[in-house]
């Protein structure tokens, strides 16, 4: 029987992602907000990476005020990975603002547990959808 989340992964609002923004783009963007130059704040911005590789690779979780915290992991096979838990002010502040980027099936925001899982079953029918008893 199919899960929930993967109803709400093929149903579900999903947001439309832009461009990358790259370092160029990036240091250009801080330049104009702090009368830095481009080249200083490219450099910072490479340094940034340097020191985040730095320290996590010493065992040390890196908290960037705002931002959130970096930290490495690793998996039952050893191989390691960059975990990163955002800043809970950074996620209030974009919950704020308006969003201008592109939300595809924005609708399904107000779908109920009963709505994915018609949606589902008419989709699957050879593997309907189990709902969590309440």
């Amino acid at each position: 029987m199919a899960q929930m989340l993967q109803a709400v992964r093929e149903f579900g609002p999903q947001l439309v992602s832009g461009r990358l923004v790259e370092v160029p783009e990036m240091a250009v963007f801080i330049a104009g907000r702090t009368g830095l130059q481009r080249s200083q704040t490219t450099a910072c911005l490479i340094e940034l990476e340097e020191a985040l590789e730095f320290f996590c690779m010493a065992g040390r979780p890196v908290r960037l005020n705002g931002l959130g915290i970096f930290r490495l992991s690793v998996a039952q096979n050893g191989r390691r990975r960059m975990k990163f838990k955002a800043a809970g002010n950074l996620l209030e502040r974009v919950n704020r603002r308006d969003y201008v980027g592109e939300i595809q099936k924005l609708e399904a925001a107000k779908y109920t547990p009963e709505d994915y899982k018609a949606l589902w079953d008419a989709a699957h029918p050879e593997d309907p959808l189990e709902l969590a008893a309440a």
